[in-house]
Formats: C-alpha cells, sequence, structure tokens
C-alpha cells in the first residue's frame, strides 16, 4: 500500500534567506490553514504569512521503500501600511513630527506629499530621492504632472527597523500652512501602498480685516 506524508521543518519561522538544510521534520497538522489536496498529495497554505517560510518535505512508501522530495518556501511581502488614515493635532509655534513606518520586505522606499504636492527632501542621497520617486509612480493616487514643494522648514529622516522603514516629517514650529493633508506611500518589488494622515494645526491665529471669510475658513480659533 502506498502511504504520503506531507512534512515541515522545525525552523520554518526561520527567514528562508538564511535557511541551512533542516536536521528534522515535524508532521503537518491539516487544520484548515494546511490542506491537502487528495488528488495528488499536494498542498495547500490559506492565508500564508512569513511564519510559513522554511522547509516542507513530501515523503511517499509503500511496502518495497520510500522516497522523499524536500521545497524551500519563501514568503514575499508587499510594501504596506497597516493603517489608511490617521488624524494629528498639534498646538501652534509647538513642534510639529508626523510618522509613518512602512512594512514589507526591503528594500523599501518612501515619499511624501503635502496636498497632493511632493515635498522635496534635501537632506536625502541622491540615490533616496530617486526611490521616493519610483514609489510615487507606483502610488495610485499620483497624477501624470507632480508638482514639488521645496520648503526648508520640512524635515525628512528614515529609519530602517526590523519590519520594514519609518519616516517622518519634522517641523520646528508649526503654524496654519501646516494644516493639510500629507501623504505617505512606500514601495517595494512587489506591490505599493499609501496612507494619508490630516494635521490640524490650533492656535490663535491673526487675520486680515478685510478677509473676515478667509478667516473662518483658514483659521483654528482657540479661546481661554
Amino acid at each position: 500500500m502506498n502511504q504520503r506524508s506531507l512534512l515541515s521543518s522545525s525552523s520554518s519561522s526561520t527567514s528562508s534567506s538564511s535557511l541551512s538544510s533542516p536536521n528534522t521534520f515535524k508532521a503537518i497538522a491539516f487544520d484548515g490553514k494546511f490542506l491537502k489536496v487528495e488528488s495528488n498529495s499536494s498542498l495547500e497554505i490559506k492565508h500564508i504569512d512569513k511564519s510559513d517560510e522554511g522547509y516542507y518535505m513530501c515523503k511517499a512508501t509503500n511496502g518495497l521503500g520510500s522516497v522523499s522530495k524536500m521545497v524551500s518556501l519563501s514568503v514575499k511581502t508587499p510594501a504596506h501600511f497597516k493603517e489608511e488614515f490617521r488624524v494629528e493635532t498639534v498646538s501652534k509655534s509647538s513642534p510639529l513630527v508626523i510618522t509613518c513606518e512602512a512594512l514589507g520586505d526591503k528594500p523599501l522606499s518612501i515619499s511624501w506629499k503635502k496636498d497632493g504636492q511632493l515635498v522635496h527632501n534635501p537632506s536625502l542621497s541622491g540615490t533616496q530621492q530617486l526611490n521616493s520617486l519610483d514609489s510615487l509612480r507606483e502610488s495610485p493616487s499620483t497624477s501624470s504632472s507632480l508638482s514639488i514643494i521645496s520648503d526648508n522648514r520640512y524635515v525628512i529622516s528614515e529609519s530602517i527597523t526590523d519590519q520594514g522603514l519609518t519616516s517622518q516629517i519634522k517641523v520646528e514650529s508649526a503654524d496654519r500652512r501646516d494644516s493639510s493633508l500629507y501623504t505617505c506611500s512606500c514601495s517595494n518589488a512587489y506591490g505599493s501602498d499609501e496612507i494619508n494622515l490630516q494635521v490640524i494645526v490650533q492656535g490663535m491665529f491673526a487675520c486680515s480685516s478685510s478677509s473676515i471669510l478667509s478667516c473662518y475658513v483658514d483659521c483654528t480659533l482657540s479661546y481661554s
């Protein structure tokens, strides 16, 4: 009688880029996430994620002996954010810090837009600037003609994390010009995503007496 079994390595939670050939395997529990296709004994994995990376073995046995085949599975994660929209509130003249954290396989690139205009970042290298433009081209909301904001008040920094890439826009002293919709776009070789962040600057602003309507529209007022 022929028998087939499907096994996974004990190191399946390790990144496949650093995997060595495993010494031990464990039987797969067919619990709904892992499904065995009876017609050909293939393995189907539902809702696959990084924890499923590793080595898998299919072993067939009968009365004459056994044969096995080992397969290495590598899971690639598209660039993405955990949320789609967030509101940030800051007091007038206080420091403004807007943060977005992109998740996914490296290398990742991030770019920023303010009310649809690219925020130029002179602090980034030429390569990083090109990567930012590439992430914008991947963004579904990017138009064919993109204007650029060059404002030295905006300082953009990036830091690599275990999960991906974090980017921040910093303004030393926020004013009414910073009350805008900011879009953070990310991309890698496997996909792209974006998050919108609405910034609201609160405080007392001086408005021209000749433009009362503009005062009501553009200013956020607070009273003590």
